[in-house]
């Protein structure tokens, strides 16, 4: 380190920089025994996250992809990389194949993630957490009012977040005539197939 000082982006720059995008880079820096995680995108965006290294500072650069996964009645169930800086809502279900016409229901599209206590406090005050923990939080998005749209623009996804496009209420009954339809045509290809053969 030089005189002047050098804070983590500084470092990092002079060790050679990142080898991955910063959105999937994080930056791991112990200091006095104690360790501390962030993302290295957050660093570049807030400068207050980038803080000057001291003498003795251990600094990893690690590679680790965030993801989110798409499940139930959407086009394309399956777990995507956020491949940039922030992904919203409305883009993963985007991304996901969006709602499928028959057994999609938009009035419950659910959002599924840990959040800190304190999160959760800012939504329900009389919530007391028995330890320090994340607190499992469902978030419901109805895309039936035009509100809706504008709360799935406006609200990030986060790593390992689980997005659920629900059924409709009917879905099960149309899954359940597709099943009769198939046996009663199984059923009426055996009885043609008998007569043709008399």
């Amino acid at each position: 380190l030089s005189p002047r000082g050098e804070k983590i982006l500084d470092v990092i720059a002079i060790a050679g920089g990142a080898r991955f995008p910063a959105y999937e880079s994080f930056v791991q820096m112990t200091r006095g025994g104690r360790t501390e995680k962030v993302l290295l995108q957050r660093i570049v965006q807030s400068p207050g996250e980038n803080i000057y290294v001291r003498p003795g500072d251990q600094i990893y650069v690690m590679r680790s992809p965030q993801t989110f996964s798409v499940l139930g009645s959407a086009g394309r169930v399956n777990q995507y990389p956020f491949e940039t800086t922030e992904v919203t809502v409305a883009e993963a279900v985007a991304r996901g194949g969006g709602f499928l016409d028959t057994t999609s229901d938009p009035g419950a599209l659910f959002v599924f993630r840990f959040e800190p206590p304190h999160v959760v406090r800012r939504y329900r005050p009389d919530y007391e957490p028995g330890r320090a923990t994340p607190v499992p939080v469902a978030y419901r998005i109805n895309l039936r009012n035009g509100d809706g749209y504008f709360q799935a623009k406006a609200m990030p996804v986060q790593d390992k977040d689980v997005v659920l496009a629900t059924n409709a209420d009917g879905a099960q009954l149309l899954k359940l005539l597709a099943i009769v339809r198939g046996i009663t045509a199984a059923v009426g290809d055996i009885k043609g197939t008998a007569v043709t053969r008399n």
